[in-house]
């Protein structure tokens, strides 16, 4: 049977419009870093999230931007930790969250969550190379994951923005490097020889979840930005600072 155009448009006025209270709730993706993770057995209101996860909710943008002020280039941050041992070698971060949630009119649930944690080792003496591991675990969620990693090599410069050591000048720094990597990767670099100046590892981890989503990080980019502690180089006796810039 064949319809003509004013029957179908009586048919769909006789259709009742659903109230905005009768419509499913609208659910929301959302994947990012925070220092803390999401419990497995609750919803957590949203109003718990970090600041910029709400507002990368309310704007319900598939491609978030959040304009991250440090002076270190490229907005790496110290994510809290502190050092390790005598104090002169190895500095630690704090653990950090990747999180993959599914967020709904009462709250947000973590569907994948991988803790990660930054390390960065000084070897020391009159050596002028440092190694920086990356720590990625399973929290909860599925097991499976995919991460992988970006460093670039960091000038402190007083009284002016930091910059890298590849554009600061040519004294024996290793340049940016990249690639897969798995919980315990260890990247063996030299940062340069110039003394009397410091130095700092800026490392990017980016976290591939279960369903192929990637978290943000609090600017808005993929990947979570850690900035090393700062190594004071010296001819002979190069170590982690006593403080640090934070970026």
């Amino acid at each position: 049977m064949i319809f003509g155009i004013s029957s179908v448009l009586a048919v769909a006025s006789m259709t009742p419009a659903l109230a905005d209270a009768d419509r499913a709730p609208r659910e929301h993706k959302v994947s990012y870093f925070s220092d803390f993770p999401l419990p497995v057995d609750r919803e957590v209101p949203t109003s718990e999230l970090p600041a910029h996860v709400q507002k990368w909710l309310r704007s319900a943008s598939a491609s978030p931007s959040t304009q991250l002020r440090t002076s270190t280039p490229l907005g790496y941050k110290l994510r809290r930790g502190g050092l390790r041992g005598d104090g002169k070698y190895i500095y630690q971060s704090a653990d950090i969250y990747a999180i993959d949630a599914s967020c709904g009119q009462g709250g947000c649930k973590p569907k994948q969550q991988v803790k990660l944690r930054f390390r960065e080792n000084v070897q020391g003496r009159n050596s002028k190379r440092w190694k920086l591991t990356m720590y990625t675990q399973p929290y909860s969620g599925p097991r499976t994951f995919k991460t992988s990693y970006h460093y670039e090599c960091g000038v402190n410069l007083s009284k002016e923005r930091d910059r890298t050591c590849s554009s600061w000048r040519d004294d024996g720094a290793d340049r940016s490097a990249g690639g897969g990597g798995k919980n315990g990767l260890v990247v063996d670099k030299n940062f340069g020889r110039t003394p009397n100046v410091k130095k700092f590892p800026m490392f990017m981890i980016d976290v591939k979840f279960a369903d192929g989503s990637r978290s943000r990080g609090d600017d808005g980019q993929l990947g979570q930005k850690f900035r090393g502690w700062d190594v004071c180089v010296k001819a002979k006796t190069t170590s982690l600072c006593k403080t640090t810039a934070k970026g």
